[in-house]
């Protein structure tokens, strides 16, 4: 029987997220135990991983001139141009990722001034994190290559399961390592054995079962003047993210220490699984986006799929939410530590989750504006709204401490990923803003009242056990499935999610 690669790659991502949160969420209270409780290791190897994270802006976004371009040769069936792209994005992709180690090397010899507020006695440690994560990145570069042509082939079955496999390995053998006595520098060798693991397996799928092309004889120069004048302003999108996402743990290390940087990040590690949650099922649609542009396809067709899109992701990304509402301080309890709750990071999470609902429900609009070639806007805006909330987040940090970090991180994405962006693609994109947000706007009232009830467990119900945790986890989530299907579920949603399942249920 013929698999459908994207309903597989849709249903694998999250089901391999599944397994990795449940596993991460036994190895983080595990690595903040061994690594310091308040702060210590931990705050530093968090310190680190942001810091490294900046060196990924070295792609200049070309990623996403990739799948473009790679689409409109397959689309032409020219397969001389997609060898002599391939070979291109393979050169430029080692040659930055070069760039990248060394450029992680030289920070690591100025760690030490970089972040005043850290403890003398953590500086050699933080060095040798940095050098290790640099060579993790550095490596990253052209294993993306490969990883990329899998996904543009749509060949979701292979990536999508080796993906879950390396999402389940890495939080595995973490908590391996931990037990074992291990530290910060075994997880970080860790990560980079995975990420040299994967990369060979990726490129080994490309060359034996798609036969991938590839050619070094010319490079197309006028080819990457125009990828680069392209990727120009996703460059620009992608630094401003990296500034967005990641500046408030670099902020907080230097006008705090480390301890503060601790408290944030287990807040920041929460919102990225959440955030994961709306790129897995976008990421799916991805080449289809690019197809239907190329194609010419109407912007109604188009509208269409973004809308479909952005109504599961929501569902998915509310359910989540309004979960965390009602024991998530119950639950960083157990899953951090009573200390850091009580230093605000149960408040640092949700101030970085809810307004992180809108953009993320609208994912999939970054990829029809780079099919598009319509980018820019979202640069140029992203680019002035994260220099205010650099400016916000440094006094409010030296003030507030995380939760001041986390102000600043609002403030960004109401103004920026909300307000304006959804102008944008009304105005300039022709997505058909009005019948999306109804659309939303309909979930939205179905789970009214299990948002109501969460405020109030929130408000009035204090968790002190694992049993109790569960048993008001388990009360909530049914709760809101019962009024997902029942009140947010329209008929099509039923048709395409429930009664496949249903049938089976029945044989």
């Amino acid at each position: 029987m013929k698999v459908n690669q994207v309903k597989y790659g849709a249903v694998m991502s999250y089901v391999s997220y599944a397994l990795s949160v449940v596993l991460t969420l036994v190895s983080t209270p595990l690595m903040i135990e061994h690594l310091g409780d308040q702060g210590g290791e931990y705050g530093v190897y968090q310190m680190m991983l942001p810091l490294v994270s900046c060196l990924t802006v070295l792609t200049f976004g070309l990623g996403s001139a990739y799948t473009r371009y790679y689409s409109i040769y397959k689309a032409e069936n020219n397969r001389e141009k997609m060898a002599h792209l391939n070979g291109m994005f393979l050169t430029i992709y080692s040659v930055l990722g070069l760039l990248a180690v060394s450029i992680g090397f030289i920070m690591s010899l100025f760690v030490g001034q970089m972040f005043p507020g850290m403890s003398r006695e953590y500086v050699p440690l933080a060095a040798t994190l940095l050098r290790i994560m640099s060579l993790n990145m550095g490596l990253s570069f052209p294993a993306y290559v490969f990883t990329a042509h899998i996904i543009v082939n749509e060949q979701y079955l292979y990536q999508k399961t080796a993906a879950a496999l390396k999402m389940v390995l890495n939080p595995t053998l973490t908590i391996l390592l931990l037990l074992l006595g291990q530290g910060s520098v075994a997880i970080t060798l860790l990560a980079l054995g995975l990420t040299l693991a994967m990369g060979l397996c990726d490129a080994w799928y490309c060359f034996k079962r798609l036969h991938m092309p590839l050619s070094f004889r010319r490079f197309e120069t006028d080819l990457l003047k125009e990828m680069l004048r392209f990727t120009s302003f996703v460059f620009l999108s992608n630094l401003v993210d990296e500034i967005n996402w990641n500046s408030d743990r670099i902020v907080l290390g230097i006008v705090k220490n480390e301890e503060e940087v601790a408290v944030y990040s287990v807040g920041a590690q929460l919102n990225i699984y959440f955030l994961t949650l709306s790129t897995m099922l976008a990421n799916v649609f991805v080449p289809r986006v690019h197809r239907l542009v190329a194609q010419k396809r109407p912007d109604s067709e188009i509208s269409d799929l973004f809308i479909k899109v952005g109504r599961y992701q929501f569902m998915i990304m509310s359910f989540i939410l309004i979960g965390f509402i009602a024991i998530g301080e119950g639950f960083m309890r157990f899953y951090s530590s009573p200390e850091y709750v009580d230093k605000g990071a149960y408040i640092i999470t949700l101030m970085l989750m809810i307004p992180a609902v809108v953009p993320s429900v609208q994912t999939l609009g970054i990829e029809i504006q780079q099919a598009k070639n319509k980018h820019r806007f979202r640069a140029v805006t992203y680019a002035i709204v994260a220099v205010a909330n650099v400016a916000l987040s440094i006094p409010l940090s030296m003030w507030l401490g995380g939760v001041g970090a986390a102000l600043g991180t609002t403030f960004t994405v109401v103004v920026g990923k909300g307000l304006l962006m959804n102008w944008y693609y009304k105005k300039h994109i022709g997505l058909d803003i009005g019948r999306f947000w109804k659309a939303i706007g309909r979930i939205g009232l179905g789970m009214l009242v299990p948002l109501l009830v969460a405020v109030c467990m929130a408000v009035f119900l204090e968790i002190t056990s694992w049993q109790q945790l569960l048993f008001w986890g388990a009360a909530i989530a049914v709760l809101e499935l019962l009024f997902m299907v029942g009140f947010a579920m329209n008929k099509n949603d039923f048709e395409t999610l429930l009664a496949p399942f249903l049938r089976r249920l029945k044989r």
